[in-house]
């Protein structure tokens, strides 16, 4: 009787051990998704601010408008297809 449940005992320990460390693995992997997450808006929050910054510059705002297409309404847009 002691033996079984010596044996018992035993998988049950193994049992939790590797629950543990699955779970360990998990954290580990969602921590680095995570950092990698915050580095990324970082770098965007940091873009961000230097366009903020110069908003009040009107030749980067338009700067920042042509590069989305946009022209004077004396001016012709010249579209041409990228390959």
């Amino acid at each position: 009787m002691l033996i079984a449940l010596a044996v018992i005992g035993t998988l049950h320990l193994f049992f939790v051990i590797a629950v543990e460390l699955n779970r360990d693995l998990v954290h580990r992997r969602e921590i680095t998704r995570l950092s990698a997450e915050v580095d990324a808006l970082t770098r965007e929050l940091a873009s961000l601010q230097e366009v903020a910054g110069r908003g009040f510059d009107t030749a980067y705002r338009e700067a920042l408008a042509r590069n989305q297409g946009f022209v004077y309404p004396h001016e012709s847009l010249l579209v041409t297809r990228r390959e």
